[in-house]
Protein backbone atom coordinates (compact mmCIF):
# COMPACT_ATOMS: atom_id res chain seq x y z
CA UNK A 1 0.00 0.00 0.00
CA UNK A 2 1.60 3.28 -0.92
CA UNK A 3 1.94 6.27 1.10
CA UNK A 4 -1.04 7.99 -0.32
CA UNK A 5 -3.14 5.25 -0.11
CA UNK A 6 -2.47 4.77 3.75
CA UNK A 7 -3.09 8.82 3.88
CA UNK A 8 -6.35 8.57 2.34
CA UNK A 9 -7.50 5.44 4.27
CA UNK A 10 -6.72 7.79 7.28
CA UNK A 11 -8.32 10.64 6.41
CA UNK A 12 -11.87 8.73 5.28
CA UNK A 13 -11.36 7.03 9.12
CA UNK A 14 -10.99 10.19 11.07
CA UNK A 15 -13.57 12.29 9.04
CA UNK A 16 -16.08 9.73 9.95
CA UNK A 17 -14.93 9.52 13.50
CA UNK A 18 -14.98 13.29 13.92
CA UNK A 19 -18.68 13.47 12.30
CA UNK A 20 -19.95 10.58 14.60
CA UNK A 21 -18.76 13.01 17.69
CA UNK A 22 -18.10 11.95 20.77
CA UNK A 23 -15.35 10.05 22.32
CA UNK A 24 -14.49 8.78 18.88
CA UNK A 25 -14.32 12.64 17.53
CA UNK A 26 -11.65 13.24 20.28
CA UNK A 27 -9.26 10.09 19.33
CA UNK A 28 -9.78 11.47 15.66
CA UNK A 29 -8.46 14.79 16.79
CA UNK A 30 -5.45 13.41 18.61
CA UNK A 31 -4.75 10.99 15.52
CA UNK A 32 -4.58 13.73 12.89
CA UNK A 33 -2.61 16.44 15.41
CA UNK A 34 -0.06 13.47 15.99
CA UNK A 35 0.23 12.56 12.66
CA UNK A 36 0.72 15.46 10.34
CA UNK A 37 1.59 18.37 13.07
CA UNK A 38 4.84 18.67 12.75
CA UNK A 39 4.35 18.31 8.71
CA UNK A 40 2.15 20.93 8.62
CA UNK A 41 4.51 23.46 11.36
CA UNK A 42 7.37 22.81 8.77
CA UNK A 43 5.26 23.76 5.43
CA UNK A 44 3.41 26.62 6.93
CA UNK A 45 6.82 27.99 8.52
CA UNK A 46 8.58 28.33 5.01
CA UNK A 47 5.13 30.26 3.98
CA UNK A 48 5.05 32.47 6.47
CA UNK A 49 8.95 33.17 5.61
CA UNK A 50 7.68 34.58 2.47
CA UNK A 51 5.13 37.05 4.46
CA UNK A 52 7.76 38.73 6.48
CA UNK A 53 4.76 41.58 7.95
CA UNK A 54 2.33 38.35 9.72
CA UNK A 55 2.57 39.52 13.04
CA UNK A 56 1.64 35.68 14.30
CA UNK A 57 3.81 32.82 15.10
CA UNK A 58 3.84 29.64 12.91
CA UNK A 59 2.28 27.57 16.09
CA UNK A 60 -0.48 29.38 16.30
CA UNK A 61 -1.08 29.40 12.75
CA UNK A 62 -1.29 25.69 12.32
CA UNK A 63 -3.33 25.89 15.43
CA UNK A 64 -6.07 28.20 13.72
CA UNK A 65 -5.90 26.38 10.60
CA UNK A 66 -6.42 22.95 12.90
CA UNK A 67 -9.09 24.58 14.81
CA UNK A 68 -11.12 25.63 11.44
CA UNK A 69 -10.35 22.08 9.82
CA UNK A 70 -12.22 20.49 12.35
CA UNK A 71 -14.88 22.87 12.02
CA UNK A 72 -15.33 22.48 8.75
CA UNK A 73 -15.62 18.57 8.69
CA UNK A 74 -17.94 18.72 11.58
CA UNK A 75 -20.30 21.53 10.07
CA UNK A 76 -19.77 21.11 6.36
CA UNK A 77 -20.19 18.02 3.88
CA UNK A 78 -16.92 17.90 2.43
CA UNK A 79 -15.33 15.58 0.12
CA UNK A 80 -11.74 15.49 1.40
CA UNK A 81 -9.27 12.89 0.60
CA UNK A 82 -5.87 14.14 2.54
CA UNK A 83 -6.35 15.63 5.80
CA UNK A 84 -2.90 16.75 5.44
CA UNK A 85 -3.11 18.92 2.26
CA UNK A 86 -6.56 20.36 3.58
CA UNK A 87 -4.86 21.50 6.93
CA UNK A 88 -2.47 22.89 5.15
CA UNK A 89 -4.60 24.99 2.59
CA UNK A 90 -6.65 25.94 4.78
CA UNK A 91 -3.34 27.70 6.83
CA UNK A 92 -2.11 28.93 3.86
CA UNK A 93 -5.97 30.48 3.56
CA UNK A 94 -5.20 31.89 6.54
CA UNK A 95 -1.99 33.54 5.49
CA UNK A 96 -3.29 35.01 3.00
CA UNK A 97 -6.31 36.31 3.82
CA UNK A 98 -4.11 38.07 6.58
CA UNK A 99 -1.85 39.38 3.78
CA UNK A 100 -4.55 40.62 1.80
CA UNK A 101 -6.13 42.50 4.65
CA UNK A 102 -2.06 43.99 5.51
CA UNK A 103 -1.89 44.80 2.07
CA UNK A 104 -5.53 46.97 2.69
CA UNK A 105 -4.31 48.27 5.60
CA UNK A 106 -1.00 49.82 3.79
CA UNK A 107 -2.81 51.33 0.98
CA UNK A 108 -4.90 53.35 3.66
CA UNK A 109 -1.93 54.15 5.83
CA UNK A 110 -0.16 55.66 2.29
CA UNK A 111 -3.50 57.43 1.37
CA UNK A 112 -3.02 57.36 -2.02
CA UNK A 113 -5.54 57.81 -3.94
CA UNK A 114 -7.46 54.78 -5.67
CA UNK A 115 -10.52 54.53 -6.96
CA UNK A 116 -10.36 50.62 -6.66
CA UNK A 117 -13.14 48.23 -5.06
CA UNK A 118 -11.23 46.30 -2.55
CA UNK A 119 -14.37 45.42 -0.21
CA UNK A 120 -15.13 41.55 -0.12
CA UNK A 121 -17.88 40.06 -2.62
CA UNK A 122 -21.51 39.44 -1.03
CA UNK A 123 -20.74 36.01 -1.29
CA UNK A 124 -17.33 36.22 1.05
CA UNK A 125 -18.89 38.60 3.63
CA UNK A 126 -22.00 35.74 3.98
CA UNK A 127 -19.80 33.15 4.32
CA UNK A 128 -17.33 35.06 6.88
CA UNK A 129 -20.33 36.67 9.02
CA UNK A 130 -21.61 32.27 9.10
CA UNK A 131 -17.97 31.58 10.22
CA UNK A 132 -17.79 34.42 12.60
CA UNK A 133 -20.88 33.62 14.13
CA UNK A 134 -20.05 29.59 14.45
CA UNK A 135 -17.03 30.32 16.08
CA UNK A 136 -18.54 33.18 18.34
CA UNK A 137 -21.02 30.63 19.48
CA UNK A 138 -18.21 28.08 20.06
CA UNK A 139 -16.32 30.73 22.28
CA UNK A 140 -19.51 31.70 24.46
CA UNK A 141 -19.91 28.22 25.25
CA UNK A 142 -16.62 27.94 26.45
CA UNK A 143 -17.36 30.67 29.14
CA UNK A 144 -15.27 33.01 30.76
CA UNK A 145 -11.53 33.58 30.26
CA UNK A 146 -11.20 31.34 27.35
CA UNK A 147 -14.35 33.12 25.60
CA UNK A 148 -12.14 36.37 25.67
CA UNK A 149 -8.54 34.18 25.04
CA UNK A 150 -9.77 32.30 21.98
CA UNK A 151 -11.25 35.26 20.48
CA UNK A 152 -8.56 37.86 20.84
CA UNK A 153 -6.20 35.11 18.97
CA UNK A 154 -8.87 34.96 16.16
CA UNK A 155 -8.80 38.20 15.80
CA UNK A 156 -4.87 37.81 15.33
CA UNK A 157 -3.91 39.80 18.31
CA UNK A 158 -0.12 38.30 19.24
CA UNK A 159 0.38 36.40 22.72
CA UNK A 160 1.89 39.60 23.71
CA UNK A 161 -1.45 41.84 23.51
CA UNK A 162 -3.58 39.43 24.79
CA UNK A 163 -1.66 38.77 27.95
CA UNK A 164 -1.59 42.77 28.30
CA UNK A 165 -5.23 42.98 27.72
CA UNK A 166 -6.31 40.47 30.17
CA UNK A 167 -3.62 41.00 32.42
CA UNK A 168 -1.47 38.11 32.79
CA UNK A 169 1.76 38.28 34.24
CA UNK A 170 3.61 37.18 30.90
CA UNK A 171 2.88 35.77 27.20
CA UNK A 172 3.69 32.52 28.36
CA UNK A 173 0.97 32.68 30.65
CA UNK A 174 -1.80 33.77 27.67
CA UNK A 175 -0.17 30.54 25.77
CA UNK A 176 -0.95 28.33 27.92
CA UNK A 177 -4.18 29.71 29.04
CA UNK A 178 -4.83 29.18 24.97
CA UNK A 179 -4.10 25.75 25.41
CA UNK A 180 -5.69 24.99 27.99
CA UNK A 181 -8.79 26.72 26.13
CA UNK A 182 -7.97 23.88 22.84
CA UNK A 183 -8.36 21.66 25.34
CA UNK A 184 -11.64 22.25 26.95
CA UNK A 185 -12.80 23.07 23.53
CA UNK A 186 -11.80 19.23 22.44
CA UNK A 187 -13.82 18.19 24.94
CA UNK A 188 -16.92 19.74 24.13
CA UNK A 189 -16.49 19.44 20.51
CA UNK A 190 -16.42 15.81 21.34
CA UNK A 191 -19.22 15.83 23.17
CA UNK A 192 -17.60 15.39 26.72
CA UNK A 193 -17.65 17.56 29.66
CA UNK A 194 -15.27 20.02 30.71
CA UNK A 195 -14.88 18.60 34.47
CA UNK A 196 -10.81 17.80 33.21
CA UNK A 197 -10.29 21.94 32.70
CA UNK A 198 -8.11 23.86 34.75
CA UNK A 199 -9.39 27.32 34.65
CA UNK A 200 -6.96 30.20 33.37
Amino acid sequence: MTRRHREVFLSEDCITQLKAGGHQADVAMSRIYLTYHQQVHGVLRRFINRYPAYRGESGDLVHEAFFRMIFKIRAEDLQVENLLNFWIGIGRGILSNQARRDERTLLVQEQEERYADLSPSPEEVFILAEERDGLQQIFESLGGRCGEVLSLWYNHYSMKEIAEILGYKSEGAARNCKLNCFRKLRVLASGGDNSPFRPC
